[in-house]
């Protein structure tokens, strides 16, 4: 049976995709969506604060659900903002049944 992992697993695990994802999407869509680059910034946050061992990211993923749309990729997008958006929903889901 395989265990659903933590939200600071999951953030341990995807954490070098996310911060490769963020800083691409960010530099080749955040000239035509400037939120974008807000979720890079917070993403940053998130980053910094795991580091510091927080237990409260709220703020956090209540800016990005909001930034988003509720994780909802823009149309004229590529994959890898859709990707990324997904692994900050399951991140944002893990925190909130933690």
């Amino acid at each position: 049976m395989n265990k659903k992992p933590t939200f600071k697993e999951y953030m341990e695990k995807e954490r070098d995709t996310l911060e490769m994802y963020t800083k691409a999407i960010a530099k080749v869509h955040g000239p035509h969506h400037p939120e974008i680059i807000e979720i890079r910034r917070i993403f940053e946050t998130l980053e910094e604060k795991i580091a510091t061992d927080s237990t409260d990211f709220a703020t956090e993923f209540k800016n990005l659900r909001t930034l988003t749309n509720d994780y909802q990729a823009p149309q004229d997008t590529c994959e890898t903002t859709v990707a990324t958006y997904e692994l900050l929903k399951e991140a944002d889901r893990l925190y909130q049944t933690k």
